[in-house]
């Protein structure tokens, strides 16, 4: 990967079949939360949600609630 200044963007480069995609994905998000118009009052409570939400889908994988 090669990052190129150019003006006033960054220009990122990958070699074919080289791309990692947790890189792209966070991009994506980052640009779309640049147009988000939400309060961070609100992006913290339904980050909370996410967060319950998932502790109660996954809490067996992490603790053994039989004490053994």
């Amino acid at each position: 990967m090669q990052a190129v200044l150019k003006g006033n963007k960054v220009l990122l480069e990958f070699a074919v079949g080289k791309v990692d995609e947790d890189i792209l994905s966070f991009l994506s998000a980052v640009k779309i939360a640049k147009k988000s118009k939400a309060a961070t009052e609100e992006i913290l409570k339904l980050s909370e949600k996410i967060k319950a939400k998932w502790w109660k889908e996954n809490k067996q994988r992490f603790i053994d609630e039989t004490g053994n």
